[in-house]
């Protein structure tokens, strides 16, 4: 059985920068495609296989595209279509007060809340493997 969508992940939008992901999903309309076990090709991320509690994680890998706004798409994408929450591994520094890259307003305005709600954590090799307990999906950029 999937790892189900905890009651706290609410998906409305709560913030700016939430709000402002709707709307970059109106604007761009990502696509997402995955392949079932025949190698029919399909529109959505049903045909991959959520982890099982007994069975192997699963870990994403990706190349970040839409100035990082890509791994929240994905993450909603999975809570959407699998009721599965994948856990986000984060860049550190984006999780502190302070910007890495102040002045420049770099994460987003909103970019705390945001992790918050999708219960993100910092990249690093411990958190990486609780992430990858069995049952459990993550994602790393």
């Amino acid at each position: 059985r999937p790892h189900r969508r905890p009651a706290a992940v609410d998906m409305t939008p709560s913030t700016l920068l939430d709000g402002s992901l709707q709307l970059a999903r109106s604007w761009v309309s990502p696509v997402f495609l995955s392949t079932l076990p025949g190698g029919r090709i399909v529109r959505g991320v049903q045909a991959v296989a959520p982890p099982r509690r007994e069975g192997s994680p699963l870990l994403f890998v990706g190349n970040h595209q839409l100035f990082s706004l890509d791994g929240p798409l994905i993450v909603e994408e999975f809570l959407r279509e699998q009721q599965q929450l994948v856990t986000a591994l984060v860049y550190p520094p984006l999780l502190n007060e302070t910007s890495p890259l102040d002045p420049l307003p770099y994460p987003f305005p909103g970019s705390l809340d945001l992790f918050e709600k999708y219960q993100a954590v910092p990249a690093g090799p411990r958190n990486l493997l609780k992430a990858l307990k069995p049952g459990k999906a993550a994602l790393l950029f």
